[in-house]
């Protein structure tokens, strides 16, 4: 029986005090895509994607990263996608919950 690769995207996202606190855009990254593969998902550089300068309190369409990524998942790319923490996501509960439940 073939094996069915299970792929995962890794979106990751800063504020200045994001970066003062030592998790900057790569610490995010390399933290996810590690726990990523720990669970039997592919992860590559091309899964990994990064915001700078957008607040989570955004809503997904004034935030053209978690857009494309989100565009990508629908279209049945991803698995899953990982973040180091739910806010990274989105600081809207109720934004959260929405892509939670469409996913």
């Amino acid at each position: 029986m073939k094996q069915l690769i299970k792929r995962a995207a890794v979106l990751c996202r800063v504020s200045t005090e994001d970066q003062a606190e030592g998790t900057s855009l790569n610490t995010q990254a390399e933290i996810c895509t590690e726990e990523a593969k720990r669970r039997g998902y592919h992860v590559t550089e091309e899964d990994v994607f990064k915001e700078d300068g957008y607040s989570g309190a955004l809503g997904i369409d004034a935030r053209p990263v978690l857009h494309l990524l989100w565009e990508k998942c629908q279209a049945g790319e991803y698995d899953a996608i990982f973040v180091y923490r739910q806010d990274r996501l989105s600081r809207s509960l109720a934004l959260f919950a929405a892509l939670r439940d469409e996913a």
